[in-house]
Formats: structure tokens, C-alpha cells, sequence
């Protein structure tokens, strides 16, 4: 595997795991507002919910860890 492939499958896995816990966590809010996920317009919803912040959270994820690797970079060369 190339260096491309290879950052693209570990950013498949990282969306793929923050779905993961989005999914449930969409899921219940609609059953908590009783919202059944039984028609077209509905299984849409949930999805293009779920989709959203799944992009969301994965690009505050990116930013979160991008600046704890600078913060760490600049310690190290604070020494």
C-alpha cells in the first residue's frame, strides 16, 4: 500500500468509528422525541443527522489533535 492508501483507509476508520457511536446516540434522540425512523423522509433525516455530525466531529477530532501535536512540538523545543 501506498502512503495515500494508507492515510486514506486510517481516515475511513476513524469516520467509520466516530459513526459508530453517532449512529446510537441519533437513534435515541429520535426515539426521545418520538420520531419513528419508519418512512423514506425519516430514514433520510436520520442518515443525512447522523452524516452531519459524524463530518462534524471528525474535522473537531482533526483540529483537536493537530494542535495538541503543536502544543507538544513547541514544549519540546521550549527545552
Amino acid at each position: 500500500m501506498g502512503e495515500l492508501e494508507d492515510f486514506v483507509r486510517r481516515q475511513l476508520e476513524l469516520h467509520k468509528q466516530i459513526m459508530d457511536i453517532v449512529a446510537p446516540y441519533v437513534r435515541k434522540m429520535f426515539e426521545e422525541y418520538g420520531i419513528e425512523i419508519n418512512s423514506n423522509e425519516t430514514r433520510n433525516t436520520f442518515l443525512a443527522m447522523v452524516m452531519e455530525l459524524t463530518r462534524s466531529i471528525f474535522i473537531n477530532y482533526s483540529i483537536e489533535l493537530r494542535e495538541k501535536s503543536k502544543k507538544k512540538v513547541m514544549s519540546h523545543g521550549k527545552k
